[in-house]
């Protein structure tokens, strides 16, 4: 008994654990999925144009990430930190068959959430969150939510109430992000996912090279990287395939520029499942590389037998030689589609809300931004086969309730919640202030959100206690397990 509460107490304590950077934590988070998603984030953010014009040619306009309002803004770190809300968050979505900010049992808010796990440190002076559903990779929900549309034309930059998702992948605060993906037959999307967004990094990073994994770009396979620094003189990746020779190819600069941009190599159709691969880039006498441990493994679906991260380095050392290739840049990607939520909120208390359900396929997504002085901005879309509504509810601070709502027959409900704290700063550099929860339903109904922090986990990981236990409280746990 001694033996069995000591170690319930010890593995709660350390759900995560400080890992290496590409490294997954003690729940296998990031996955391929994450992976996949995030470095696709981080093509968009070094090269706004140019990936749109590259993948999306028939989205492309002069009203859909223009310059001037989305400028190239530096990458992000891909953090356990930011994950593991992520994924906890996703998996509530998935097993309890919902789709919101808030969580599905009790309406605890994406802020109350996030803060649970996140130090204040850890999050910075600003942090959001995009979810979406019934995408099952990881290239389609980032370009989605960026376009904010599953037709052409996306959401044109300058319709503020409909690009928050946009938004939260260009923002230059942000410095980190992570991201959760959960399967469920049983619920109505399938497919759920969050991103969560922070302005700070924890742990602190340096490794100048902010992403790496592989899509398929029209069955192609395509290996991508994400740097930012001083140009490299070398970008190459090293594969392990079945035969277990170790070959290196070549990156080639695909998007943005050779200091800040993302690097591929194209592997077409010749690969090996579950063949391993890692990126290395030198920069005069200095080398990066990642993973920082380890390597990554070319998974094909969620199917593939092996982990998306092995301990296995493949990496040879300095006198070992290594047949070396070339490589070809990706052509384009066909765009996969969705329905689309945002909330935006910051310290000082505002929050707007605005949510459209749509018809179309069994895809929808959201996004919620909160900055520190209090502004919260919130929409949401979501699609179904064969029913539209849409509604919106506003509580203000000081108690007053307005409520617009319109439904079609045979609705279905979605609700999105989104409470305050924290702040935003608008495109022009404005910020509001000011506090309103928001939550949409299929009838013009007000919803006003409460309820304690909780655990959105999976049921087979419903006994957890989280990180915040005070030092007294473990001490004394300790000591009640030693006396048993």
């Amino acid at each position: 008994m001694r033996l069995t509460v000591t170690l319930v107490i010890i593995a709660a304590l350390f759900v995560n654990v400080s890992t290496q950077y590409g490294e997954p934590d003690s729940d296998g988070n990031p996955g391929w999925r994450e992976r996949e998603s995030h470095v696709i984030v981080n093509a968009i953010r070094s090269a706004p144009i140019k990936y749109v014009t590259t993948y999306y040619t028939s989205y492309a306009s002069d009203f859909f990430m223009s310059p001037a309002m989305f400028p190239a803004v530096p990458p992000l770190y891909l953090t356990t930190t930011d994950s593991h809300p992520a994924l906890l968050h996703a998996q509530d979505m998935a097993f309890n068959n919902c789709f919101n900010h808030s969580d599905c049992g009790n309406n605890t808010s994406f802020e109350q959430r996030i803060k649970k796990y996140v130090t204040t440190d850890c999050l910075g002076q600003s942090y959001g969150e995009n979810i979406a559903a019934g995408l099952d990779n990881g290239r389609g929900v980032s370009w989605y939510l960026l376009c904010e549309n599953d037709t052409i034309p996306c959401a044109a930059d300058s319709n503020t109430l409909n690009t928050g998702h946009r938004r939260n992948i260009m923002s230059p605060t942000f410095k980190s992000m992570g991201i959760g993906y959960a399967y469920s037959a049983q619920a109505d999307y399938s497919y759920y996912w969050t991103q969560d967004f922070t302005a700070a990094t924890c742990p602190s990073q340096t490794n100048p090279i902010y992403g790496g994994s592989h899509s398929f770009v029209d069955s192609n396979l395509v290996y991508y990287a994400n740097w930012w620094k001083t140009a490299p003189a070398t970008s190459k990746i090293y594969i392990k395939a079945g035969n277990n020779a170790v070959v290196s190819h070549d990156l080639t600069l695909h998007l943005g520029n050779s200091t800040l941009g993302t690097f591929i190599y194209n592997s077409t159709t010749q690969y090996t499942e579950c063949q391993l691969y890692a990126f290395v880039f030198t920069v005069g006498d200095a080398t990066y590389r990642y993973p920082d441990t380890g390597s990554l493994a070319t998974l094909t679906s969620t199917a593939s037998k092996c982990a998306a991260w092995s301990s296995t380095n493949i990496i040879p050392s300095p006198s070992t030689s290594t047949s070396t290739t070339s490589s070809n840049p990706a052509t384009t990607s066909t765009s996969t589609t969705s329905t689309a939520q945002t909330t935006t909120t910051t310290k000082d208390g505002t929050t707007t809300s605005q949510t459209t359900t749509s018809t179309t396929s069994t895809q929808s997504t959201g996004t919620t931004s909160t900055t520190r002085d209090g502004t919260t901005t919130s929409q949401s879309t979501s699609s179904t086969t064969s029913t539209q509504s849409t509604g919106t509810t506003s509580t203000t601070r000081d108690g007053t309730t307005t409520s617009t709502g319109t439904t079609k027959p045979s609705t279905t409900t979605t609700s999105t919640t989104t409470t305050s704290p924290v702040t935003t700063t608008t495109e022009g550099g404005t910020t509001q202030a000011g506090t309103t929860k928001s939550s949409t339903v299929s009838t013009s109904a007000s919803t006003t959100t409460t309820g304690q922090t909780s655990d959105p986990t999976h049921p087979s990981m419903a006994i957890t206690l989280s990180g915040s236990l005070h030092l007294g409280l473990i001490i004394a746990l300790l000591f009640v397990a030693l006396l048993l």
